[in-house]
C-alpha cells in the first residue's frame, strides 16, 4: 500500500515527464492561433476600411468593390445598394470581431498553459522526485 507521500512523488514523476513536450505544444499552438487572428484582423481592417469608404463617400469604384464582396445586392434598387452594402459590412465586421476576440482568448489560454507547464519543468530541475 502506498503513502499519500509516495503517491503524489509519482504524480510529480509523471508530470515531469509529459510537461515539456506538452509546454512546447501549447506555447506552438498559442503561436499559430494568434497568426490566424492576426490575418483575421487584416481583413477586418480592409472591410473596415470598405465600410468607411461606403459611408463616407460611396464612388462607384467603392460601390463595385462592395458589391464584390456582397453580389446578391445587385438584385435591389440602385438607389438601396449603398445602405444595404453598409449594413452588410456592419455585420461583417462584427462577426468578424467577435471571432478575433474568441481566437485571442484561446490564444492567451494555451500561452498561459505553456507557461506554467514550463514552469513545471524549471521547477522539476530543483526539485527532482523523491529527493
Amino acid at each position: 500500500m502506498d503513502t499519500v507521500n509516495e503517491i503524489l512523488i509519482k504524480a510529480y514523476a509523471g508530470l515531469l515527464t509529459v510537461a515539456l513536450p506538452l509546454a512546447i505544444a501549447a506555447i506552438s499552438g498559442s503561436i499559430v492561433v494568434f497568426v490566424l487572428a492576426w490575418q483575421l484582423k487584416q481583413s477586418r481592417q480592409k472591410l473596415r476600411d470598405l465600410r468607411l469608404a461606403l459611408e463616407q463617400r460611396a464612388t462607384p469604384d467603392v460601390l463595385m468593390q462592395g458589391l464584390k464582396m456582397y453580389p446578391d445586392v445587385r438584385q435591389l434598387a440602385e438607389r438601396l445598394q449603398g445602405s444595404e452594402l453598409v449594413k452588410r459590412a456592419n455585420v461583417d465586421e462584427g462577426n468578424r470581431v467577435r471571432r478575433i476576440e474568441t481566437l485571442m482568448g484561446f490564444c492567451r489560454t494555451l500561452l498561459g498553459i505553456g507557461v506554467l507547464l514550463a514552469v513545471v519543468v524549471v521547477l522539476g530541475r530543483y526539485f527532482p522526485p523523491g529527493k
